[in-house]
């Protein structure tokens, strides 16, 4: 099994087709667009014929300009810029597109350097040397070079599915994010994803209304996927911080001050939660916050790097403890993976118990079983999994009021299947309770046969993000999330942004009782509720996309309720999240997954 990184890239169905004749989309411009000092281009496109023409840019006749494009004459992808001196600088990737290829384009220009990203690599660095004032007038254009003297050329051959400006420079590391599917708001002012499909206009996500007007260019399927050249490029950033992370562990390194040496030997306690928090750190580092999550083939990898540091004496016991602790913040199934013991490392200390029970508390860590069978081989199986099925008459789950649960900015996640077609209002979670009331939030059916999440105020306003007609009701298990932010009400399903609105209501608060399968006391719903969780703040979609990616691993910021249902019998649901906001159960059965 082997985790998807660049699960947004992997995600775009639609794009616009532009015929190299006549095709075009132009941007009106606006104050959000009008950068000065920094900026950041980024583009996904594939070319059909390598002729010199524009994918994105901004064109004028005298005064800053900027585009990233395909240059006939150097045969490669280019970012250039031109300043307020009239000097073009160019960027050349010296990477020559194959034809119809999906390639992820970044242009970024930091104030003093311009540097080009193709598919998460930095290609080009130029030292421009002066600063450029790029914050003018004119129009920006996909798909040709239109000035802002009305004549238009180079136009493009080829697909172009996503387009982001930001009004600053990304770092390499950011870049990186981009081209594995992370999304980056500080900065955005523009941001096409082509979702539409349809129409002549194609709307900016970003907040700024940057909206585009399609000339020509028609809207065509896409299946944009990076999925295995950002396999093998995340392999190797993989191999090259794991390879410097394992020569640190087994020498002395000040920054974790955790080591004791004896001669040439490194004492280190394999229970001490310091040494493991130091390394996960350690590798959380390199990722940028998400924790380690390591591929198959680094773990095959790590197994080799392994045999290769042995030689180094004091190494022996502990190299393949860390090795271990990688594999268990993979978030691989390891139903299979089976640990031979070899002539280096002894898996058990004098007493045979050390190591061995260091291993089965990082398994506990993981929600899974860890025994030793007859030939000393180590094997993790995983727990029992239940879930609570509701029939739909008279079945629910209550959990309290608590100050904690008094929420007027949060995130609700839940694990649910369901085929009920619906009406509204029916409820999958919801602050409610049992009579009639207008201050309220509720993750459910929003309208029959549609699944979303809505928040009213005291006023009766109500906002409400919602999926499309009968989608996630299939009966299959399916992660719903629905997030209300001092701004926004948004609604996520299976790590997909369904619907976002802008927040028009006030405070949402309320002394009522969280409820499972029950809406004001009387509206039952047939649903399988695998697990609830709620936080005091609005989830970022990187954090959404981890949790719906590692339920066994979630993000603890804020986390005020989480009911995990792993208890398989009896009339409580216990809440995980260190607030005591525990569930009585009416009704409702335990099944097991």
């Amino acid at each position: 099994m082997s985790i998807t990184y660049n699960i947004k890239l992997k995600t775009l169905k639609k794009a616009l087709s532009f015929d190299g004749e006549d095709d075009y989309v132009v941007i009106d411009d606006s104050p959000s667009l009008q950068i000065s000092d920094t900026i950041t281009v980024e583009a996904v496109a594939r070319i059909r014929t390598l002729v010199s023409s524009v994918v994105i840019g901004k064109y004028t006749i005298t005064t800053s300009t900027y585009n990233l494009f395909y240059a006939s004459d150097s045969k490669d992808w280019v970012f250039r810029i031109r300043g307020d001196d009239m000097i073009h600088y160019y960027a050349r990737s010296g990477v020559k597109p194959v034809v119809n290829r999906w390639y992820h384009l970044v242009g970024v220009y930091d104030g003093g350097k311009m540097y080009l990203y193709i598919d998460g690599e930095l290609k080009a660095t130029v030292n421009v040397g002066v600063g450029l004032d790029l914050a003018v007038g004119g129009y920006i254009s996909v798909g040709a070079r239109y000035r802002d003297s009305g004549d238009i050329d180079a136009y493009f051959d080829g697909d172009v599915a996503f387009v982001r400006i930001y009004n600053c420079a990304l770092s390499e590391s950011e870049v990186k994010r981009l081209y594995r599917g992370d999304f980056i708001s500080d900065g955005l002012v523009l941001y096409f994803d082509f979702s539409e499909g349809v129409g002549l206009t194609v709307y900016d996500k970003s907040g700024n209304e940057n909206d585009g007007t399609i000339y020509g260019a028609s809207w065509v399927e896409a299946e944009v996927d990076f999925s295995e050249r950002v396999k093998r490029w995340r392999l190797r950033d993989e191999v090259n911080s794991i390879s410097s992370l394992m020569f640190e562990a087994i020498n002395y390194d000040e920054s974790l001050g955790l080591w004791l040496r004896e001669g040439n030997d490194v004492v280190i306690d394999v229970n001490d939660v310091r040494f493991w928090r130091g390394i996960i750190n350690r590798v959380s580092r390199k990722y940028d916050g998400y924790g380690c999550v390591l591929s198959v083939e680094a773990l095959d990898y790590l197994s080799k790097l392994r045999d290769y540091v042995l030689y180094k004496r004091y190494a022996r016991r502990y190299a393949d403890e860390i090795v271990k602790d990688m594999i268990k913040l993979s978030g691989i199934n390891l139903n299979t993976y089976h640990v031979k013991p070899t002539r280096y490392i002894p898996y058990f200390d004098a007493n045979g118990e050390t190591i061995y029970k260091a291993l089965r508390k990082l398994a506990e860590n993981i929600n899974a079983r860890l025994y030793v069978d007859g030939y000393l081989n180590l094997h993790f199986t995983p727990q029992k999994q239940y879930a609570l099925k509701f029939d739909g008459v008279d079945d629910y789950v209550e959990v309290p009021h608590s100050d904690s649960l008094n929420l007027n900015v949060l995130t609700v996640m839940v694990w649910f299947k369901s085929t009920y077609s619906g009406e509204w209002f029916r409820t999958i979670v919801a602050k409610y309770g049992y009579e009639m009331i207008q201050e309220s939030w509720g993750l459910g059916w929003v309208a029959p046969n549609r699944l979303g999440f809505y928040i009213r105020d005291a006023s009766g306003t109500k906002n409400d993000a919602g999926a499309g007609d009968g989608e996630g009701l299939d009966g299959k298990w399916h992660f719903l999330v629905g997030v209300a932010s001092d701004t926004k009400v948004q609604f996520w399903m299976d790590g997909v942004l369904k619907k976002e609105v802008m927040r028009t209501v006030g405070d949402i608060r309320n002394t009522r009782p969280i409820t499972l399968g029950m809406h004001y006391g009387f509206q039952f719903v047939p649903e399988d509720i695998g697990e609830v969780l709620i936080y005091n703040r609005a989830l970022s979609e990187s954090e959404i996309l981890w949790n719906y990616l590692h339920p066994f691993y979630v993000v603890r910021d804020g986390l005020v309720l989480e009911l995990l249902f792993n208890e398989g019998d009896g009339s409580t649901a216990y809440d995980s999240s260190g607030y005591d906001n525990h569930g009585t159960i009416y009704g409702a059965s335990w099944v097991e997954l």
